[in-house]
């Protein structure tokens, strides 16, 4: 399985907002400030990690606290209670889009069994497919802070609105996925 983080480190939504940084102690972080996640981009971050984690070949695993962006440095400060009431809003949306990717990833034969092809890699963008018993589904995911538009291939036999190549446009810091 591919785990979303662990005991170990510190939260990905702080590393992903800036708020504990690579450079600095980040065990020390945790016993000196109080980390919280004051740039909403950690949370999109963390949807994109989980659309990744969802959708390539393998068992989609998720470090308790990671389904809403809890925040945290490293051990023990990314040990904090489990919460399931009283989100802020970017952890309620964390949160809802982790239950959509879930249930999406559990009815899809092909995000759960298929065939996993490359389609684009560079600095910003990575574009893949599944694809199983003639079934196919797209990601598409966008780290960089300008939108992009990816142009899609499906392997032979496949088509979309009958035709076997399509455009994708998907915003900074955001995915897609089509089926």
């Amino acid at each position: 399985g591919h785990i979303t983080g662990n005991p170990d480190r510190s939260r990905y939504v702080c590393l992903a907002s800036g708020d504990v940084s690579q450079d600095e102690d980040q065990k020390a972080a945790g016993w000196h400030r109080d980390i919280q996640v004051t740039n909403p981009v950690g949370y999109k971050y963390l949807k994109m990690l989980h659309a990744l984690n969802f959708t390539i070949p393998g068992v989609p695993c998720i470090y308790y606290g990671d389904e809403y962006g809890q925040p945290g440095a490293n051990d023990p400060d990314n040990r904090r209670w489990m919460q399931f009431k009283g989100l802020l809003p970017g952890e309620q949306d964390v949160l809802a889009t982790t239950v959509k990717l879930a249930r999406m990833h559990n009815s899809s034969m092909p995000l759960i069994y298929g065939d996993y092809k490359l389609i684009e890699a560079d600095k910003d963008v990575l574009a893949y497919f599944r694809t199983y018993m003639g079934e196919t589904v797209v990601t598409v995911l966008n780290k960089g802070e300008e939108a992009r538009r990816v142009d899609i291939a499906l392997p032979c036999g496949l088509t979309c609105n009958g035709k076997n190549t399509f455009s994708v446009d998907v915003d900074p810091v955001s995915y897609v996925i089509i089926k």
